[in-house]
């Protein structure tokens, strides 16, 4: 199967999004990076009646990717599945913090 350079980006950014080690950081950072469009999309049909076109929504997703991808790099390399694991702990130790 042949991939243009595209694709190849957003396979990449699934990955580095959702984290490099593990299943469900692969299944968080698809998720975002496929349902964060359509969400924007809607949010902006919602907000502004229909002034986005696609060419807005690819330009500023990408920008969010970019964004994310250096803030989760610096803050937490292990991406949204470190920070799942590290919200689910706190959550369960909630009452008393540590």
């Amino acid at each position: 199967m042949i991939y243009e350079i595209d694709r190849s980006f957003t396979i990449l950014f699934m990955l580095i999004i959702g984290g490099l080690g593990s299943i469900s950081g692969s299944w968080l950072g698809a998720i975002f990076v496929y349902e964060f469009p359509i969400v924007f999309t809607w949010v902006g049909d919602f907000i502004f009646q229909g002034a986005f076109n696609t060419a807005v929504v690819e330009n500023v997703s990408n920008m969010v990717y970019g964004v994310f991808i250096i803030a989760l790099l610096i803050r937490e390399p292990g991406g949204f599945a470190a920070l799942w694991g590290t919200t689910k702990q706190k959550l369960r130790m909630w009452p008393y913090p540590h």
